[in-house]
């Protein structure tokens, strides 16, 4: 004899649902709460939240510290060639690559350049009307002349050296940088200004027949051996 019987299956109250509306696979009744998160869910969405927080803070410390480090770099480089310049003059900075180097400047009384050498020494250059004017093969249409030194508008001392009769003579500048020959020529109407710093040969070239400012051509080479 079949019986048949409406008791909820064995494990099912009636508290989880109906048995039709029950379908394989289904892990809870239609009507159940269901379950609970896995145990551990929680915790790994705090720390991924944890985690993106400490990674945008270490990103915000390391642009500011690469920033700061940065301006750090930029202020000693400025405070070196301030040193060396001084504060009188735009300075440029001569590499090794640079060699062999050559910069035409347009000068006004008054002015002046700075340029620092590869080996970290600085020649400034400056233009000036001299109070007595320029006689000879070196004389200027514009009655101009340049001056040099170690700093803007500053030249070096002359050294005298004493002889046996008591005498003294000029033997240089009190200076690391070293004169050289003045040459003139008279197909391009310049003279020409040879400097020396270590093994770089620095010379000023100045246009004569320029008005009514001073043309200068600046040059920087390998010293001759």
């Amino acid at each position: 004899m079949l019986v048949t019987s409406t008791s909820p299956l064995p494990g099912i109250s009636a508290a989880h649902g109906d048995l039709a509306s029950f379908h394989p696979g289904q892990t809870h009744a239609p009507n159940a709460h269901p379950p609970p998160p896995i145990n551990g869910e929680c915790c790994n969405s705090r720390r991924t939240e944890r985690s993106v927080w400490l990674y945008t803070w270490r990103m915000a410390v390391e642009l500011i510290m690469k920033s700061c480090t940065l301006r750090l770099v930029g202020f000693i480089l400025f405070a070196t060639t301030l040193q060396a310049c001084g504060p009188g003059a735009p300075s440029t900075s001569v590499g090794g690559k640079d060699i062999p180097y050559r910069k035409q400047l347009v000068m006004k009384q008054g002015d002046a350049q700075c340029f620092i050498l590869p080996n970290g020494k600085s020649i400034a250059v400056w233009c000036e009307r001299p109070p007595f004017p320029t006689v000879g093969e070196q004389r200027t249409a514009s009655g101009l002349k340049t001056g040099w030194g170690e700093k803007p508008f500053v030249r070096p001392q002359i050294v005298w050296k004493a002889q046996a009769d008591g005498s003294q003579v000029a033997s240089g500048w009190d200076s690391y940088i070293e004169q050289g020959s003045v040459i003139t020529h008279g197909s391009t109407q310049t003279s020409e200004y040879i400097l020396y710093v270590g093994n770089w040969q620095f010379s000023i070239i100045e246009d004569l027949a320029a008005k009514p400012d001073l043309s200068v051509t600046i040059q920087v080479i390998e010293r001759p051996r």
